[in-house]
């Protein structure tokens, strides 16, 4: 998959979201994180859940393991998810 593509997907995303009035604190801060982790996998297909799992159970230097589950709730098909993983190539 693209990088470049993800970078505009996340912020078109997180863009769109504020607009609506939500509070993307957290959504800033992880989201960024995940797109970095695809970003390294080096996967020209398209993310799979097997990679979203795969980041949501590494560490992370900002959440502990409360951390992992709110990761996990993104991984796992909420509005996120659905915004990265679905996109074909």
């Amino acid at each position: 998959m693209n990088a470049d593509f993800l970078d505009t997907q996340l912020v078109a995303y997180l863009s769109l979201r504020e607009a609506l009035g939500f509070q993307m604190r957290v959504e800033k801060v992880l989201l960024p994180e995940f797109v970095a982790f695809i970003k390294a996998q080096q996967n020209p297909g398209p993310i799979r859940a097997q990679i979203a799992l795969e980041w949501t159970c590494q560490a992370s230097a900002h959440r502990g393991a409360s951390g992992a589950a709110r990761r996990l709730s993104m991984a796992r098909g909420g509005d996120v998810s659905k915004m990265l993983i679905c996109y074909p190539l």
